[in-house]
């Protein structure tokens, strides 16, 4: 009997034995499968842009602009770059940095073999002529905007006069750029196209033409009457109206 039992007893270890061995083997089995089933990865890389130059490039006004150059690379491969210019203020789109006052961005695209596309930009200024304030109103200037209600202010702000032929000029933004750069909505909300006709400078007589808000549908004017031109402490400051709600603000402009 004894013997009959330790032969049982060896075939029951046996079979534990063989059950522990399928356990371990199975999710290796399974492992490798799935592994066998997933699909390979790599690494999705950008293009990366390597300028020459400075990224923000001030001209003097009449100076024309000499593109140095950038270099877009995957890894180590040089890829090609694609150009396209565009302004602030103006509305520019086109191939080259135009010759007219504005702030221009230079926009450089590239992909890489994998198909994968970066951007990257130059900012170029072409400033107007400076005024006498005399003569003439062109100009950069910091601008000072109050809005009449609430007295929400904002200062410090670049507001630009540039000269369109004989008396008349354009202005960056009729209320100072109140929402573009106060509120920093962005440059759909500067309130552009007040084309300013001096009349007489010396007398302050202006006509302005309505700036359009092109994000919000809304418009405003300056009061013509406010208009003042101090050439002693070269300033500017005149009252706009809009046709929207709490809409009067006060601007005094310092030439830089």
């Amino acid at each position: 009997v004894s013997k009959v039992n330790n032969v049982l007893e060896e075939e029951i270890n046996k079979m534990k034995n063989i059950k522990y061995t399928i356990i371990l083997i199975l999710p290796a089995l399974l492992f490798i499968g799935c592994a066998e089933d997933m699909p390979s990865s790599t690494l999705n890389t950008y293009p990366t842009f390597v300028f020459e130059g400075d990224v923000s490039v001030s001209l003097a006004p009449g100076e024309a602009y000499v593109e140095p150059g950038v270099t877009a690379l995957e890894g180590d491969a040089e890829l090609e770059v694609s150009v396209s210019v565009t302004s602030r203020f103006r509305g520019y789109s086109g191939a080259i940095v135009g010759s007219d006052p504005d702030t221009y961005y230079v926009n450089y695209a590239a992909e890489t073999s994998q198909g994968f596309a970066n951007t990257a930009s130059r900012t170029v200024i072409v400033p107007p002529p400076t005024g006498d304030l005399t003569t003439s109103i062109s100009g950069r200037y910091s601008s000072t905007v109050v809005r009449t209600s609430n007295g929400e202010t904002y200062s410090d702000i670049d507001v630009w006069i540039w000269p369109l032929s004989g008396n008349t000029y354009e202005i960056s933004g009729v209320i100072g750029h109140f929402y573009a750069d106060g509120r920093a909505f962005g440059d759909c909300y500067l309130g552009t196209g007040t084309v300013i006709t001096v009349n007489d400078l010396s007398a302050n007589d202006i006509d302005g033409t309505t700036a359009l808000f092109t994000c919000f549908g809304i418009h405003a004017d300056i009061v013509e009457s406010t208009f003042t031109v101090n050439p002693g402490i070269k300033t500017i400051s005149y009252t706009a109206q809009g046709d929207f709600g709490s809409s009067e603000f006060t601007i005094v402009m310092v030439q830089k």
